[in-house]
């Protein structure tokens, strides 16, 4: 009782003090508080563009034989992240592979895949990622805690895999042979790797930059950027895409996303601000002091400052086809995570098993019990389940 006394009379004190300022003329400067209330219905912008939405942007430039992919995932990958309790290294080089098979496989065909596997004698062991032409994606490593307690600056290249293949496999469901690609693993990054293998094998002149960076368990960013050289590229063409790649390389793909975030944040100060001269004193005492909306002249004032701005990805893009963008087309479309997982498919793998495994089983009463390597879906079948199923089946 005597905490709700004293909070009921510091609130009646504020309250007399607010009535006595306002009746002695003194009035609020408009950006104090009404800053509050643009920050409250446009704050989230920043988050709208950029953090809510996975998004991979292809573009090509005006002759068509420049084309240019530009990817941020970081909402799926800190799915992965959560649902495979992946470390942050880990994650960073999860992150790596995720990028470089979605970019490469966003030319594909509805149900046709792309997986991409790294295998090695050491560090991470393996990582894989398996994309298909609606861009859903899913990996796994085969090491989840590598370099739990390492600094990222710490691990070499050669620290990561060690000695080892990148395998390429791209099927479809009416095919029936898989194409299949190897190459030896290189002492450099994931993305280099992945492009000396688009030169040597598939002979598409390519470059990939990814820069994925993870802190604690939070995943900062996922993006990606590839450039390619199509059949007929215009020597003009292809010296002014190598200089624009060296050019965006050089400032660092997370730095158009820093700009990006520092810009709205001036945007919002400007919009705080927005058209203080105009409001009559007599309205804006009271509106500001409760907090009060914006006018629609205001709010469309706001709404604009945000629009004017490029997102990061698209700046990227831009950056790309300069002096060679005129007639350029582009669309983008949305990756996310999908796993293909599912009971049934449990079911089929036991199933696959011969009569006497699965009787041993049904015999020592023991449950089978999966794990998906992908999202970390437990099944589990019980023995009553396998006996009433399994042997019924095998049986008939």
């Amino acid at each position: 009782p005597r905490l709700i006394g004293h909070f009921c009379m510091c609130f009646a004190y504020l309250m007399m003090l607010q009535l006595v300022m306002l009746s002695r003329g003194f009035r609020f400067p408009n950006g104090i508080l009404r800053r509050t209330s643009v920050q409250r219905q446009f704050a989230s912008k920043i988050s709208e563009t950029y953090n809510q939405r996975d998004s991979l942007i292809t573009g090509l430039n005006g002759a068509q034989d420049i084309t240019v992919k530009v990817l941020s995932c970081k909402n799926l990958l800190q799915e992965m992240m959560r649902r495979n309790d992946l470390s942050p290294l880990a994650t960073k080089y999860m992150g790596e592979l995720v990028t470089c098979s979605l970019m490469m496989g966003a030319g594909l065909k509805g149900e046709e895949s792309l997986q991409l596997n790294l295998v090695g004698d050491r560090g991470i062991k393996n990582i894989i990622a398996i994309t298909n032409g609606n861009l859903e994606v899913r990996g796994s490593v085969g090491n989840t805690q590598f370099g739990k307690d390492t600094d990222v600056n710490e691990v070499h290249p050669s620290d990561l895999l060690g000695n080892g293949e990148v395998q390429i496999v791209r099927n479809h469901p009416a095919w029936k042979h898989p194409m299949n690609g190897i190459t030896e693993i290189r002492e450099t990054s994931i993305a280099t790797n992945l492009a000396l293998y688009m030169v040597e094998s598939e002979q598409r002149p390519s470059a990939i930059i990814t820069d994925v960076q993870v802190e604690g368990g939070k995943v900062i960013s996922a993006l990606g950027l590839m450039v390619e050289t199509l059949p007929g590229a215009l020597p003009e063409n292809v010296e002014t895409s190598i200089a624009n790649l060296e050019a965006v390389q050089k400032k660092g793909l997370y730095s158009y996303i820093t700009n990006y975030v520092n810009e709205q944040n001036e945007s919002l100060t400007n919009s705080a601000s927005l058209n203080q001269s105009s409001v009559p004193e007599s309205q804006s005492s009271m509106s500001t002091l409760s907090g009060g909306e914006l006018t629609s002249d205001e709010r469309h004032r706001a709404e604009s400052l945000f629009a004017s701005l490029d997102s990061p990805l698209d700046r990227i893009l831009d950056d790309c086809l300069v002096s060679m963008d005129t007639g350029s087309i582009r669309w983008d479309k949305e990756p996310t995570f999908k796993c293909t997982c599912g009971v049934e498919k449990v079911w089929r793998a036991l199933k696959l098993l011969g009569k006497a495994e699965v009787e041993d089983i049904v015999a020592k009463q023991e449950d089978v019990k999966m794990k998906c390597e992908f999202c970390g879906e437990k099944y589990v079948l019980t023995c009553q389940e396998i006996r009433s199923s399994v042997l019924t089946d095998q049986t008939t």
